[in-house]
């Protein structure tokens, strides 16, 4: 197959996939929120392993200056390997997000435990990835 790059931004960490036959559970997409005061989850496979789960967490208002405007910061539990994990709106059970990474705010070396930061994923209402998904027809 051949592959088509639609989108190129260092900032937009995602793909789209065609998958047939058409998988039969189905979540849908929120391509209007913007992330703010939402209860989220995340199931993902990080490197691989058996499929994790978030729990419930929050998705944050405010906004850090080293990560830009179109990502939603949140507190689920993922493990390196998580990137590409659908975010899912706790009440709602629509995709809010793609989880892409995590940044550190304070490192306590001594205390690993203590660390602390936040993870970031892209949010649906992005404009580029909102507009492939529109043209896909969701």
């Amino acid at each position: 197959a051949e592959a088509k790059v639609a989108y190129y931004d260092q900032y937009a960490d995602f793909a789209i996939l065609k998958v047939e036959p058409f998988p039969e559970a189905f979540i849908n997409v929120d391509l209007e929120s913007v992330g703010v005061q939402n209860l989220a989850t995340i199931f993902s496979h990080p490197e691989a392993k058996p499929l994790a789960w978030s729990k419930v967490c929050h998705v944050m208002q405010e906004k850090h200056p080293d990560i830009p405007p179109n990502f939603a910061l949140h507190k689920c539990d993922t493990n390196v390997g998580s990137s590409g994990a659908t975010v899912i709106d706790y009440l709602s059970l629509k995709v809010l997000a793609i989880h892409n990474g995590g940044i550190f705010t304070e490192i306590v070396e001594s205390k690993p435990d203590q660390n602390k930061g936040y993870n970031f994923s892209t949010l649906l209402s992005y404009g580029p990835l909102k507009n492939e998904l529109k043209k896909l027809g969701f």
